[in-house]
């Protein structure tokens, strides 16, 4: 509810008018794309393509709220706080399916429901709240079936085909989270094997759905290959890009505990309000000293897990760093919050269930 009061008060001013004006987000972009037919698009609109090929599915949440009276800008806005209620769903249920005990669960779903990433694009909209809530279910199948591959076998395979189309890159993590599973619960030639076969079906229904939403766009790349090429190589991110310690200081400190606001001027001279600069206040400073704190139990605790849980702090490690290098080089215009939504749920869910394992070795050693 409260992800839908700030959505509905974003949505009654002008900020879906524009682009880039809080983290270089594309909001109107993206709010037109699920609340709006194409003729009703504004001319600079352009949505789906080679990295959101699928994501103008949640239309089928934002064009009844239209219906029953909403704005288009309202619609769009409550769609995404749905996603972002959703993850944090995900959130609790993946602690629980990890045995976080209940109490301790709700309070550290409640730090990740108001945490920064989390926060700001539950009602910012863009695609990194509909990635987060995809992300979010993959890590939660992961846990749940960690001990039981058999478990949710369809939505097993939904879930990389969603994240393939909200955001191609992200199918990654689906594919960490599964073989996670797989490699828990069998011999790394057996879980090979399942996984390239799960690849292969997983890669059939993208290709499936891929024909039936866009047959005149996917003739087009069967047809002209070498400039479908050259289109994925100019959809690379371009110019000067921050190093490895911005990244890391802003996806795993910023990520969750937000600093003030740094306003950086964008060509033509309009403002943008990002997380650039360490200017915290005293409770900032305070919430991130907790926060690192749980960083080091949760490394404590990861190396301290043993059985199968190792296989998903594994998984959620290798997803952490794979974003951490990938993002030293994709990025724009020093915008690194921008990305913090593809990693924060993995982080969250890494600290959250390993810190549990240091509580307990601190308690059964003393």
């Amino acid at each position: 509810m409260a992800y839908g009061v700030l959505a509905l008060r974003i949505a009654a001013g002008d900020f879906l008018d524009y682009w880039n004006l809080a983290f270089d987000t594309d909001p109107r972009r993206f709010a037109e794309s699920i609340a709006r037919s194409r003729i009703e698009w504004a001319p600079d609109t352009v949505i789906g393509g080679l990295k959101h090929p699928l994501i103008h599915y949640w239309a089928i949440i934002a064009r009844p709220l239209v219906w029953l009276g909403f704005s288009w800008k309202q619609a769009a806005s409550l769609t995404a706080s749905v996603a972002g209620a959703g993850a944090v769903s995900f959130a609790f249920l993946f602690l629980r399916a990890v045995r976080v005990p209940r109490t301790d669960a709700l309070f550290l779903t409640t730090f990740y429901a108001v945490s920064s990433a989390q926060l700001f694009n539950a009602f910012v909209i863009d695609s990194y709240v509909f990635a987060q809530f995809g992300l979010a279910l993959a890590w939660l199948l992961a846990a749940a079936r960690l001990e039981s591959p058999c478990r949710y076998r369809f939505l097993s395979y939904a879930s990389p085909i969603y994240s393939f189309g909200v955001t191609i890159t992200n199918i990654a993590q689906a594919f960490v989270a599964e073989a996670a599973v797989r490699g828990a619960n069998m011999p790394a030639r057996a879980a090979f094997n399942q996984l390239v076969r799960f690849a292969f079906i997983v890669g059939l229904i993208i290709l499936v759905l891929l024909i039936l939403t866009f047959p005149n766009g996917m003739w087009w790349i069967v047809s002209h290959p070498v400039d479908a090429l050259r289109v994925v190589y100019w959809a690379q991110t371009k110019g000067e890009t921050e190093g490895l310690p911005t990244v890391v200081v802003t996806l795993l400190g910023y990520g969750f505990v937000a600093p003030e606001f740094t306003t950086v001027a964008l060509p033509g001279g309009a403002p943008m309000l990002d997380f650039r600069e360490f200017n915290m206040t005293t409770v900032g400073l305070i919430a991130l000293g907790l926060w690192v704190s749980l960083l080091a139990m949760a490394l404590i605790g990861a190396l301290r897990a043993n059985g199968p849980i190792r296989w998903l702090f594994a998984a959620l490690t290798v997803t952490v760093i794979f974003n951490l290098l990938f993002h030293v080089h994709y990025q724009f215009r020093g915008s690194i919050f921008l990305y913090a939504g593809h990693v924060n749920f993995a982080v969250f869910a890494l600290c959250a269930a390993a810190a549990q394992f240091a509580i307990r070795f601190m308690l059964y050693s003393t």
